[in-house]
């Protein structure tokens, strides 16, 4: 998925590195409201008490006579200094909050739902059709398929993603479905291209410091944008464990598939790219928010499929 548009100047890349800072609380609720309020009170304090203003003229000399000499355009200027930091904090919040998908990436999203749900309709028609050739015990074994299901949300993720690559670029998009068990890598079953499997060994993809184990633990989405970058960190804060294949290049998303009725993480979502920092940090909101959309209906093919296993058994 290609960075959202406009979204890579510099006031940009500026204006999303203070809405993070701006994030945390204590920014929040005290530095930022220091910033905006000090300098107006500050002045008011110089003209209205006598000790403050003689306290500024001994250390300050050069500032009090500045005030002294321009009070008028000084008072002028704290009013202008608040509208201006009003008005940078609203274009800061609105570019920092502007890395959405396009409409373009809006309608691929729509149109790659709507493909998943198809495929599912289509299914059911034609059972539909032959519904009095099935065994009433046997028909819902019959009818639901969750693993076909399954990989089609899994296909479907990456031909969003690869529908989604800047124009003119023969990047790889690789996405792959993992499946854990108690809390480890059990399988690779689905991955598209259908010609780009996993290189790595379970062994590697088991390391605690890998990405989709870092992804399991902590239940929230790991993005590396340069994987060689990473692996240049102290083990004890790198997210990657190299395989020594062409994978250890280029960057990666990894993200958990809760699975609500169980509280379980019974699969996670690799997307690998091979051009690096071409996935992002600060887009991180907009990968979580579109890939939940496919989470939700991993979620539910989740519980039919053990709906399924119970009742039909397995195979």
């Amino acid at each position: 998925m290609k960075s959202p548009k406009g979204s890579n100047g510099y006031f940009d890349k500026f204006s999303r590195w203070i809405f993070r800072i701006y994030s945390y609380g204590w920014i929040q609720y005290f530095f930022a409201p220091l910033i905006l309020t000090l300098p107006p009170l500050l002045l008011s304090k110089y003209v209205d008490n006598d000790k403050f203003h003689a306290y500024v003229s001994i250390k300050l000399p050069d500032i009090a006579k500045i005030l002294d000499e321009y009070y008028l355009l000084s008072i002028v200027l704290a009013v202008l200094y608040t509208i201006i930091i009003l008005a940078l904090a609203k274009s800061i919040m609105q570019r920092a909050n502007a890395s959405g998908l396009d409409t373009d990436g809006l309608l691929i999203l729509i149109k790659t739902l709507d493909g998943i749900v198809g495929k599912k309709d289509q299914r059911f028609g034609e059972h539909y059709k032959k519904r009095n050739q099935f065994n009433k015990e046997k028909l819902f074994c019959e009818i639901t398929q969750p693993d076909v299901q399954i990989s089609e949300i899994i296909r479907g993720i990456w031909q969003l993603f690869d529908a989604e690559k800047s124009k003119g670029t023969h990047n790889l998009i690789r996405v792959v479905l993992v499946e854990i068990k108690a809390g480890q890598v059990t399988n690779t079953p689905l991955y598209f291209p259908s010609d780009e499997p996993v290189t790595a060994s379970i062994e590697i993809l088991n390391n605690e410091n890998s990405a989709l184990l870092t992804a399991y633990n902590t239940k929230k989405i790991v993005i590396i944008p340069d994987i060689q970058e990473e692996l240049t960190k102290t083990q004890s804060k790198r997210k990657y464990v190299a395989a020594g294949t062409d994978d250890d290049f280029g960057s990666l998303i990894c993200y958990p598939i809760l699975h609500n009725p169980t509280k379980d993480i019974p699969f996670v979502i690799s997307i690998h790219c091979d051009e690096k920092n071409y996935f992002k940090k600060e887009f991180s909101e907009i990968y979580k928010h579109t890939l939940q959309r496919f989470a939700l209906r991993l979620s539910v093919e989740y519980s039919l499929l053990l709906i399924k296993e119970n009742h039909c058994g397995k195979g």
